[in-house]
C-alpha cells in the first residue's frame, strides 16, 4: 500500500509539473487533472497497476474518514478524500470493466456510478493523450 501511494503521489505531482512546464490547458481543477494522470499511469492495463491504483484510492478513503470535516475541507483545492477514492475506483473499473468487476462485487464502486465509468475513463485517457501528443517523440 505504501509503494502504491508513493507511486500515485509521484504521478500526481508529475501531472502538476507537465501542466506547468508544458503550459497545458486544464478545464476544471488542476488537482483533479493531476489525479487523472496518476491513475492513468497506474491503471495501465496490468493487474499490478490496477491493484496499485486501488491501494492508492484506499489511502484517500482513509484520509477522508480520519476526522471531522470542517468548512475548510470544502474550500480546499483538492476534492474530498472519499471523492478521490470513488473517482480512482471508477477510472480503474472504466479502463476494463470485465477485468475489474470485482470492485463492484466487493462494494467499492456503487452500481449507480459504474455505467458512466468506461466513458469517463476513455474521455480522460483521450484528453491526456491529446494534450501530450505535441510533446511526445512517439507518434
Amino acid at each position: 500500500m505504501v509503494a502504491a501511494t508513493v507511486a500515485f503521489v509521484l504521478g500526481h505531482e508529475l501531472g502538476h509539473a507537465l501542466i506547468d512546464i508544458l503550459d497545458l490547458p486544464v478545464t476544471g481543477r488542476q488537482e483533479d487533472a493531476a489525479d487523472q494522470l496518476a491513475t492513468l499511469a497506474l491503471a495501465d492495463g496490468s493487474d499490478e497497476g490496477a491493484v496499485m491504483a486501488v491501494y492508492a484510492a484506499a489511502w484517500f478513503y482513509r484520509l477522508g474518514t480520519a476526522g471531522k470535516l470542517n468548512r475548510l475541507a470544502f474550500a480546499d483545492e483538492h476534492s474530498l478524500g472519499q471523492q478521490r477514492f470513488y473517482n480512482i475506483i471508477c477510472w480503474v473499473y472504466g479502463q476494463n470493466p470485465d477485468a475489474h468487476q470485482d470492485v463492484i462485487d466487493e462494494g467499492l464502486l456503487p452500481d449507480s456510478r459504474a455505467p458512466s465509468c468506461p466513458g469517463e475513463y476513455h474521455r480522460m485517457a483521450q484528453a491526456w493523450e491529446t494534450l501530450l501528443a505535441a510533446h511526445s517523440k512517439v507518434r
